[in-house]
């Protein structure tokens, strides 16, 4: 660290020499125009105007890579931030063409705008700060919330369409929360918050943790419907259905708490989510004990959902955990 004296020219302008050697790398000369961020905690980030972040190129070599492998490597340069992302191989197979027009598919941002035989050119064409973090995980969690409740209400109806439509809803979750960290990324890379936002650094490091949490509720959600359907309309007792709605409502409203308890630091909503827990969790020990009695497919099935419940509310308490940490933080 480095101490500079403020000095005043004019009855207004106030100046501050630059670090010598921190000029000299970042190739200031006079005349040079330098960009100045204000941060939202008080800090002022300086960066070379000439040196942006914004055209970061990657080269992947791709060959014998193949299925999941492929995908984390691709999804690993996207997150990393790099906004074109060249794929090599001597040749691409056709296989590995699939699976790279499926994963722009699922990413927000990246587009194919070169193909060869030996070539793709991915170049994410998307301004990510168009969606703010705190922007983007309210999003996260409508749709988070309308899986769940609709995952129940497809189990409690024998709604076969609205199961399949629940499912493919996970996606949506799943590309937002990875623009969503690629974006946190983003601002861990370059020490710089988004222009007109209004989170500190700490923030939006708790907003990241929060969205990792929704997302699993999604796939939980996702993993109610997958069973809904398997169930193929399979005679569940109406008291254990009527149950098991009952304490899905109570668990979505501690999802939505956990989350209000974070974005208005609510220290109170937060420790009436973990009590709430601990209840819930009693009620799903008494329910989970009750399928005993059910055909054991339909019990086993019915386990897995209550599972899933639990864990929600597992979840839930995290994020209320979450948004003590935070509120405990401020001044």
């Amino acid at each position: 660290m480095e101490l500079r004296k403020v000095q005043i020219t004019g009855k207004s302008t106030f100046i501050v020499s630059l670090p010598k050697e921190w000029a000299k790398r970042a190739g200031i000369r006079q005349g040079s125009t330098i960009a100045m961020f204000p941060q939202s905690d008080g800090s002022l980030l300086i960066n070379p105007k000439d040196n942006p972040q914004s055209n970061k190129n990657k080269i992947l070599n791709i060959k014998n890579l193949c299925g999941e492998t492929l995908k984390r490597e691709i999804i690993g340069a996207y997150l990393a931030g790099y906004n074109i992302i060249e794929l090599i191989a001597n040749p691409i197979s056709s296989d590995q063409k699939i699976i790279i027009r499926d994963i722009c598919q699922k990413l927000i941002g990246p587009e194919i705008i070169e193909e060869t035989a030996n070539k793709v050119i991915l170049q994410d064409l998307i301004n990510p700060n168009k969606l703010s973090i705190d922007r983007g995980l309210i999003r996260i969690l409508l749709i988070s919330e309308s899986m769940y409740e609709d995952a129940i209400k497809a189990l409690k109806t024998n709604n076969i369409d609205l199961a399949k439509d629940v499912s493919a809803r996970d996606d949506e979750v799943d590309r937002l929360y990875l623009l969503l960290s690629k974006q946190f990324n983003s601002i861990l890379q370059t020490s710089k918050l988004p222009e007109k936002n209004e989170l500190s650094m700490v923030d939006a490091f708790n907003y990241r943790l929060v969205a990792g949490n929704l997302e699993r509720i999604a796939d939980h959600a996702k993993k109610i419907a997958d069973i809904s359907m398997s169930l193929n309309g399979k005679k569940i007792p109406d008291n254990i259905l009527e149950n098991i709605q009952q304490v899905s409502l109570q668990v979505i409203n501690m999802v939505k708490d956990a989350v209000r308890s974070l974005t208005r630091s609510d220290i109170e909503m937060a420790n009436k989510v973990l009590e709430e827990n601990n209840i819930i969790s009693n009620t799903l020990l008494r329910l989970d004990q009750s399928l005993l009695e059910l055909s054991a497919d339909i019990a086993v099935s019915l386990g897995i959902i209550v599972d899933s419940i639990g864990r929600i509310g597992g979840y839930s308490a995290n994020m209320a955990e979450v948004a003590i940490n935070s509120f405990l933080m401020k001044p």
